[in-house]
């Protein structure tokens, strides 16, 4: 049954819908305003003229039998949404041809919206609203009718700004086609107050396949833009009719899970938590196993969203584990719906991948590869962002391969980053980028700083077997210091420079295995001098990904924060698993 279609609510309720969240500060876009209009005939006999489609209308109920109809006129079979919002009281929605036969009805709980989505054949229908049990107010609701496109059109949008400054554009898509969708891609046109183009960002449906006549929500994380007024969305369906590029995974998207939500609560902060439990029917285990809030407003728009791992996140066949989401601001919203995803695959940061001395060129071929991407990141120069990619990895329950070098393992910055990654060995292996970072071929680089370049330069025209090994085993003594994790057998040369002596010596010395890339985001180069702008990363990796894939980021990348979340997003939507190299490689 679609999930826009509901049986009809008697008069004993379920109390799990009364109680949701709201952000903050939050505006929605894709709403007409209402239009007031004469008060409606009370009988369908007596409507006496045609009402506009797409378009809110305001009207009362204001008596216990006070009843309102209106018509409608579809000039060619359509799939259409009635919405009736704005509910002062608790009043009931009913569709209608020849004002006797009902076609469908929606008697939602209380004051939240009412809503019928269905195919309507060309012809006449009649909306009907009216109180329950008598329910009346002298204050208006809305209701409109409105025929959508064929495709995967965007139901509503809304956008706020969290507290560290990052604009949210969260929404829903509507797969209104017979066939199911797959790697639904959002893209946003930013705009100033003069509906000037001012930036673009780029996010992925939150479900990995939509099932037909049904929705999925989205939300773009990305960097607000100086003048920043509101935001146009618009689907983007890569390939052709409705199918994905070359590469792309066909992993199957996970199936029979089923939520069971609790009444949701407020903490001491003004939070409001959002608890539930997923039951697994399929023969398989569900692993990363999450569940994902949309949360609406009075007319039926998405709010927000929020979204939490089940305890576990691997919930064996048959079993149910618990989830609690926790939601931004206190103030109740209209009505909020969980669904739960899931992957038959975890990921995992290990055992290491041993073995014999090897230069790793991806994308590997090799059955351990098959449907997973690897994510690693550099961590050798700039910082700033590097503690919030890392917990933006840990809130995704991504595993990742971090390559720090013991120089920037010895800063402040460096130990935070590296608390994180200690914290979490579910999810990161490190590899070793040297102490120094210094050109091991040609001598020269270096970093973070002057007195790393001026030590790398010394090393010119070429590093000697000595210095070599010494870069290696130097920069793990700093990285094991602080991390407290052996970084053998995987290690990276800075700047991917190397030859077959190189490689040697550091298999010498425990480093038998030199981590390449097939997918580099550049993402230490700034927009200002060249460097990619987050949305331009994310579809580079999205589109790009193979099975066998490593991306190459930094943590101190310019833009990587801004796009990592719609990259994990659209690479998950794609079906791949986001693994460690070793999980990748052996």
């Amino acid at each position: 049954m679609s999930p826009f279609i509901r049986r009809p609510f008697m008069a004993i309720r379920p109390l799990a819908l009364r109680t949701m969240f709201l952000v903050v500060g939050a505006s929605w876009v894709g709403l007409p305003a209402v239009v007031a209009a004469a008060d409606a005939p009370g009988s369908c006999a007596g409507i006496s003229a045609t009402s506009a489609k797409n378009t809110w209308i305001s009207q009362t109920i204001s008596s216990a039998t006070d009843v309102d109809w209106f018509r409608f006129t579809i000039a060619s079979g359509t799939r259409a949404q009635a919405t009736l919002g704005n509910l002062p009281a608790d009043f009931d929605l009913s569709l209608y041809t020849g004002c006797a036969t009902l076609v469908a009805e929606s008697r939602r709980d209380g004051r939240e919206f009412d809503e019928i989505y269905r195919y309507l054949p060309a012809g006449t229908y009649q909306l009907k609203v009216k109180g329950f049990n008598g329910a009346f107010s002298a204050t208006p609701y809305s209701v409109r009718l409105r025929a959508l496109a064929s495709g995967t059109p965007v139901l509503s949008t809304s956008t706020w700004t969290d507290t560290s400054g990052r604009l949210h554009i969260a929404g829903e898509i509507l797969n209104n086609t017979a066939e199911p969708r797959r790697w639904l891609q959002v893209d946003a046109t930013l705009r100033d107050a003069g509906a000037t183009a001012i930036g673009t960002a780029v996010g992925y449906a939150k479900v990995a396949t939509v099932a037909p006549w049904s929705r999925a929500p989205f939300e773009i994380v990305t960097r607000k833009p100086t003048g920043f007024a509101t935001a146009s969305v618009r689907v983007c369906t890569p390939g052709a009719s409705g199918t994905c590029l070359s590469g792309e995974a066909t992993a199957a998207p996970f199936g029979g899970l089923t939520v069971q939500t609790s009444p949701s609560f407020l903490d001491s902060s003004g939070r409001r938590h959002y608890r539930g439990t997923v039951a697994n029917a399929a023969p398989m285990t569900a692993r990363l196993t999450r569940a994902v809030v949309t949360v609406y407003g009075p007319l039926g728009e998405v709010r927000g969203l929020a979204s939490g791992f089940t305890e576990p996140r691997a919930v064996l066949s048959g079993a149910t584990a618990g989830y609690e989401v926790v939601g931004v601001g206190s103030a109740a919203p209209n009505r909020y719906s969980t669904v739960a995803t899931a992957s038959s695959v975890g990921c995992t940061p290990g055992p290491r991948y041993g073995g014999a001395q090897e230069n790793m060129v991806p994308p590997l071929a090799r059955a351990t590869a098959s449907g997973r991407v690897a994510l690693t990141f550099d961590m050798g120069g700039r910082m700033t962002p590097a503690v919030d990619i890392l917990q933006l990895l840990v809130a995704n329950g991504v595993c990742a391969t971090i390559f720090p070098t013991g120089a920037i393992s010895r800063t402040t910055q460096g130990q935070a980053a590296l608390a994180v990654v200690k914290a979490h060995p579910e999810l990161f292996e490190l590899g070793n980028h040297t102490l120094n970072h210094c050109d091991l071929v040609r001598g020269g680089g270096g970093a973070p700083g002057a007195t790393e370049a001026t030590f790398c330069r010394s090393l010119a025209p070429s590093p000697t077997e000595a210095e070599v090994k010494l870069e290696l085993t130097e920069g793990d003594r700093w990285i094991r210091e602080y991390a407290g994790m052996v970084t053998t057998p995987l290690w990276r040369a800075p700047y991917g420079v190397s030859n077959l002596d190189v490689r040697t010596w550091a298999a010498e010395v425990g480093w038998t295995k030199h981590v390449k890339w097939d997918i580099d985001t550049i993402d230490w180069r700034p927009i200002s001098d060249g460097g990619p702008t987050a949305r331009s990363m994310t579809l580079k990796v999205v589109n790009g990904a193979k099975s066998g894939s490593i991306v190459l980021m930094h943590l101190g990348g310019y833009e990587t924060l801004d796009a990592l979340q719609s990259m994990i997003d659209g690479l998950r939507s794609r079906g791949f698993t986001l693994t460690s190299v070793s999980d990748v490689a052996q």
